[in-house]
């Protein structure tokens, strides 16, 4: 009787380790889930705000925008739209950087 409870105890053992394993896993995949799109809409903010004039870092603000992950949830939703409003900011600086341009003198 005492070799089967060892083993009944070893095997609880293996299955509480194997159960703690994937509960991290499992822990570790959501919460990267969740705070990697915020931590890159964090970086995109911070380069905004670090910069007078958001052309002077646009192939930075560019990159870094197109490396926020997106998906089906509701932090992935906000993500792709705040990569849309990004875009339309830099998309707008540009066409504004362009009408502000001296216009060359041909006469």
């Amino acid at each position: 009787i005492a070799s089967g409870t060892g083993t009944l105890i070893g095997i609880a053992a293996g299955v509480c380790v194997a159960t703690l394993l994937v509960v991290l896993g499992v822990l570790y995949w959501t919460s990267h889930s969740v705070t990697a799109p915020l931590q890159g809409m964090m970086d995109v903010a911070r380069a905004i705000t670090s910069s007078a004039d958001i052309g002077v870092a646009g192939s930075d603000i560019r990159a870094k925008t197109a490396a926020i992950p997106e998906s089906s949830d509701e932090i992935g939703v906000f993500a792709g739209h705040f990569k849309r409003m990004v875009n339309g900011l830099d998309s707008k600086e540009v066409s504004r950087t362009r009408a502000a341009a001296p216009v060359p003198n041909k006469l």
